[in-house]
């Protein structure tokens, strides 16, 4: 068994049948004829949208900052018509501790300090949830103790802020046990942007070129996967369950900051950048994440005589109705996803259905 990651399930028949309209922003690929679930039962809290917008001032540049998400329902009915009695009296009990995460399984980072900024995502990997942990705990903690330490020092590099982080939730025993991807993102106010990625969340620069024309995806992550649905993670394992995997053979994946792969860019006045985790881009393609920004970000400046900085209400506005077209494309069976196309290309059989998970976004405009 490898933990981490592999939490969608294959069936040659659907889990539900969803009628979902598409996005005119969201291109079909091809035509598929299997689908598969969507994803492990989790934890973390229940169904309900959700966002903020902030800005920061610097010495060049200025940014307008917004963060939205959308959870999947966590009490959701399984095929059977059944739910998970243990997971739903585990979230029940959470819930009533006022412990449950409004993201879901995945989380965020925004602080705004006077010399630079730290955005990005996190995903808990769900698989914990099933052995009857909290797979929420990890992400939503790491990203809390990313903004503290920012805060205490601003100069620290993305990756350096994983490792101090990590390490201290680690050393003082906060969370006991989960796995997550992280990207992380620290912004000055001279535009250079620093990125530190781990796993199969994801940022990218859009540019439009030339301004006025479409946007552009200009600089980007790439994931990192062990192997197919398997990312790089963050990873707290006891040594009693490490133990115990051996007589059953097994495995787990543990990955150390060290492992994250880094990326440098300078940021230019309207570019937007957006971190997202893979409840996005196991749905729609760079393509489409273009194709759309382009097309609301037009509809911003309709008749201004010249291109108008996105405030960040609009940015806001922008990233839930971002959220909410790619949930409902997730629920879509006949949607030929980005993870089925690979999952296709895998397996040399064809599958369709868009990959239901939870979604969380950061985007950030460069005035």
């Amino acid at each position: 068994m490898f933990l981490g990651g592999c939490d969608v399930r294959l069936c040659s028949r659907p889990l539900r049948q969803f009628r979902a309209s598409h996005s005119a922003y969201f291109k079909l690929r091809r035509v598929c004829v299997r689908s598969f679930t969507k994803g492990s039962a989790g934890s973390g809290g229940s169904t309900g949208s959700g966002g903020f917008e902030n800005s920061y001032r610097g010495s060049k540049c200025d940014y307008n900052i917004a963060v939205s998400y959308l959870p999947k329902d966590r009490f959701q009915e399984n095929e059977d018509g059944e739910l998970i009695q243990m997971l739903k009296d585990k979230l029940m009990e959470q819930k009533s501790k006022g412990l449950t995460s409004p993201t879901g399984e995945d989380n965020y980072v925004c602080s705004l300090g006077n010399e630079s900024i730290a955005v990005g995502v996190a995903d808990g990997v769900g698989g914990w949830s099933e052995l009857g942990h909290d797979s929420s705990e990890i992400s939503r903690v790491l990203c809390r103790t990313i903004e503290s330490f920012h805060r205490d020092n601003q100069k620290l590099e993305p990756q350096k802020l994983i490792d101090s982080a990590f390490s201290y939730i680690k050393e003082n025993e906060i969370v006991k046990v989960g796995g997550t991807t992280i990207c992380l993102g620290v912004l000055d106010g001279n535009g250079a942007a620093n990125v530190a990625n781990l796993g199969d969340s994801w940022f990218g620069v859009f540019r439009q070129m030339p301004p006025g024309y479409k946007f552009e995806c200009v600089y980007q992550s790439l994931e990192q996967q062990h192997f197919f649905n398997a990312p790089f993670q963050l990873a707290l394992i006891p040594n009693k369950i490490l133990e115990d995997g051996k007589s059953r053979n097994a495995k787990y994946i543990v990955d150390s900051p060290d492992d994250a792969e880094l990326y440098h860019c300078q940021l230019e006045h309207g570019d937007i950048v957006l971190f997202a985790t893979d409840g996005i881009t196991d749905n729609v393609s760079v393509d489409d994440l273009s194709l759309f920004l382009t097309d609301k970000v037009a509809e911003f400046r309709k008749g201004a005589a010249k291109p108008i900085a996105i405030d960040s209400k609009t940015l806001l506005a922008m990233g839930m109705e971002l959220t909410s077209k790619v949930n409902k494309l997730s629920l879509d069976e006949t949607y030929p996803s980005v993870f089925a196309q690979r999952l296709s290309h895998l397996t040399r059989m064809r599958y369709m259905g868009g990959k239901y998970d939870d979604i969380t976004c950061v985007l950030v405009y460069v005035d």
